[in-house]
């Protein structure tokens, strides 16, 4: 408890010294205070923090943001590359189409000046062709 910081909230060092003094008793010693010292009423005074480790404390808060930030400026580029890449296969799938649309329209202007050529009406394809449903059977 003391460890975990309920030293002067859940447990007062005379709690401490009260528990350990009968420990003393039970194993048959008379006096607790020759192994330990009562703190009487005396407020807990906790000794003011090292100021090598609250260096490096605060060296590793600094740190650890340091090291969020660099986490967050990665995902933010690989957020950026992902996009690009997103917008590359649809400029690539929009060129597809255009190509396809064109071939299309050619078979089509292929068919109409045949059909205009030998006087004879050809059978429609069974297909047809847009940008947004791509090829499609009629």
């Amino acid at each position: 408890m003391v460890s975990a910081g309920g030293l002067d909230v859940t447990v007062t060092p005379q709690n401490i010294f009260n528990a350990a003094s009968q420990i003393v008793k039970n194993a048959n010693f008379k006096d607790p205070e020759e192994f330990f010292t009562n703190p009487g009423d005396k407020p807990f005074q906790p000794k003011p923090p090292d100021p090598q480790q609250q260096a490096v404390i605060e060296i590793q808060q600094r740190q650890q943001e340091l090291d969020a930030a660099d986490l967050a400026q990665k995902d933010k580029k690989e957020d950026n590359r992902h996009e690009e890449a997103m917008l590359g296969l649809a400029q690539d799938q929009k060129e597809n189409d255009d190509k396809v649309s064109i071939a299309f329209e050619t078979i089509m202007t292929k068919i109409t000046e045949l059909e205009l050529k030998f006087e004879k009406d050809l059978p429609t394809p069974e297909f047809s062709f847009d940008s947004a449903n791509g090829l499609t059977r009629q």
